[in-house]
Parts: structure tokens; sequence; C-alpha cells
């Protein structure tokens, strides 16, 4: 069995609003395709939940699936997901965590 590397990129931003609007931002299915080049986000906002992000990269869809880990109001929003363009098989090593 080949083990797994963990990489990892850290990056920050900062941006002029309270906690509560860019959280508010980031998990409403209306206010998230404002921000992201998406077209629809589909999710019950709920921890351990599916969330499909569907967007267009030239012309064709674009397709991310992933799972809710953490949702902390006005702190943290943490998921992981897969997208069909990475050329990987859809399994959860395959998926990559964003907070």
């Amino acid at each position: 069995m080949v083990a797994l590397k963990t990489l990892t990129i850290t990056k920050e931003i900062s941006i002029n609003a309270s906690a509560k609007i860019v959280y508010n931002a980031l998990t409403t299915s209306e206010e998230i395709i404002q921000y992201f080049p998406l077209k629809k986000v589909e999710s019950n906002w709920i921890a351990g939940d599916e969330i499909k992000f569907i967007g267009e990269v030239d012309g064709r869809i674009s397709l991310d699936i992933g799972i809710i880990n953490k949702l902390i109001p006005n702190k943290l929003f943490e998921f992981s997901y897969w997208n069909q363009n990475h050329g990987t098989e859809r399994k959860i090593e395959n998926y990559l965590t964003v907070s």
C-alpha cells in the first residue's frame, strides 16, 4: 500500500466586512454565486451533508461534489470536495479540503 502524502497550501486575505456578512456570503446558496464563477450551489447547509458547486468553465459544465465538514456560525465553513475535471477517481482520498 502506498502512503498518501498530505499537501497544504495556506492563503490569507483581509475582507472589510463583518464575520457574519462573510459567513453568510459563503454559506447561502443565493449569496455564494455572486462571488464565485458558479451558476448554482445545492446544499442543506448542515455539517455532514453533501454540497454541489455547479459552474461553467470554457463552455463546459464544472461540477464540484463535496461534504460539509464543519459549520460554526460566523467563524468557520470547512468542506472537502472533488471535481470531475481534476482527472482523478471520485474517492475520498482525492478530495481537497477548504476552510
